[in-house]
């Protein structure tokens, strides 16, 4: 399973729509919750739930993806009812897409990650670079949290983001080190082809995201 919400750059929501949309998955599952803000979300004008999950035929790639930031109230019942929905659907591995907020990207863009001990190796093979220490915050850090107590192997793999505008660019090169380790064949040229379009397009929802981190002020979305 790969889980995509808000954040910096919106690099997982980002990540998670175009597999979905180019997998051709289905929707399976939603999830709801009183903690999370009343917002009605419509693709297309065709109203959807707000945090989805998708699968393919035969149900062995799910995709989450979510529409709305995630406030810190609400951050440990979203990955804790995920991760249990995924312990329920015998998921054995779940990979985070997370954007790291910088001002600076250098080039080329290097993806990094955290991961159980079973599965840095694979990661690193992958040339994936793995911080010696630090944190993850915000959903994924719910859901890394609930992994390690679930027989479900949790990673999280990051990309520098800009922080506070979509970045396509980079969550281009996150769905390529996606089809690197994970034998997927996601075109990414689409995607980085209607850049100026797509930032416009999510202009509105990246503006939320800036909204809800500036009122959760303890939950900064910071990593290694």
């Amino acid at each position: 399973m790969f889980s995509g919400f808000p954040g910096p750059g919106l690099i997982g929501q980002i990540a998670a729509s175009e597999m979905a949309q180019q997998l051709k998955l289905t929707e399976v599952a939603y999830l709801k919750s009183s903690l999370l803000p009343p917002m009605a979300v419509f693709i297309r004008g065709v109203l959807r739930f707000p945090i989805r999950i998708y699968a393919n035929d035969t149900q062995n790639i799910f995709v989450t993806v979510s529409d709305v930031p995630v406030p810190s109230r609400a951050l440990y019942h979203v990955g804790g009812k995920l991760v249990e929905w995924a312990s329920e659907k015998g998921i054995d591995e779940l990979v985070c897409l997370e954007g790291i907020p910088t001002d600076d990207k250098s080039e080329p863009i290097k993806i990094c990650g955290v991961a159980e001990p079973e599965v840095l190796e694979q990661l690193k093979m992958n040339d994936v670079q793995c911080h010696n220490a630090g944190y993850v915050a915000g959903v994924s850090g719910a859901v890394l949290n609930e992994c390690l107590e679930r027989k479900i192997k949790g990673l999280c793999l990051l990309v520098p983001a800009a922080p506070k505008v979509p970045d396509p660019q980079s969550a281009a090169v996150l769905l390529e080190k996606v089809n690197a380790i994970y034998g997927l064949t996601i075109n990414v040229s689409a995607l980085l082809a209607q850049i100026g379009l797509f930032k416009s397009q999510m202009k509105d929802v990246a503006e939320s995201v800036r909204k809800v981190a500036e009122s959760d002020s303890e939950d900064r979305r910071m990593y290694a």
